[in-house]
């Protein structure tokens, strides 16, 4: 075979991996790809609303509810409860999985300690098995409200 008819090939089979990639790609995205709907509240609802509740509720859905339950006796996989976190000493669950980074701090989570963890976490709370960041400060504050409801 000659080396015009190998590049060809090579170029011919490296178009199909990547259109076959990139279709993919496409169909994944689109089938995790979540819309307010999704968490019981409209599009509309949610841009229009001025009430931190809804967009509260709405962030709690996105980003924390994987891991973390709404109420007491569901705790998930990954987080401990959050029902009453809003004054709670921290660390103060039952969960048996809190980080080594919890398990010795003093105070109770307020405002001011939910946003460090929101905005931060790893920064506020070196070894925190947290990732999760929430980069806004609207949504920062809409969550925070939406906590203390629990």
């Amino acid at each position: 075979m000659s080396c015009q008819r190998l590049s060809l090939l090579i170029a011919l089979a490296v178009f199909v991996w990547s259109f076959i990639t990139l279709q993919t790609i496409d169909v994944l995205a689109q089938a995790d790809s979540a819309s307010p709907r999704d968490y019981g509240i409209t599009e509309g609802a949610r841009r229009d609303t001025s009430d931190p509740l809804v967009v509260g509720e709405f962030v709690f859905s996105q980003r924390c509810s994987t891991c973390h339950a709404r109420t007491a006796g569901r705790d998930n996989v990954y987080g401990p409860h959050l029902s009453g976190i809003f004054g709670r000493e921290v660390g103060a669950t039952s969960w048996p999985k809190h980080s080594t980074a919890l398990n010795g701090m003093d105070g109770t989570w307020n405002e001011t300690s939910l946003e460090k963890l929101l905005r931060d976490p790893q920064g506020s709370f070196p070894g925190l098995n947290k990732n999760i960041q929430v980069r806004f400060k609207k949504s920062r504050t809409a969550l925070i409200a939406y906590l203390k409801t629990l």
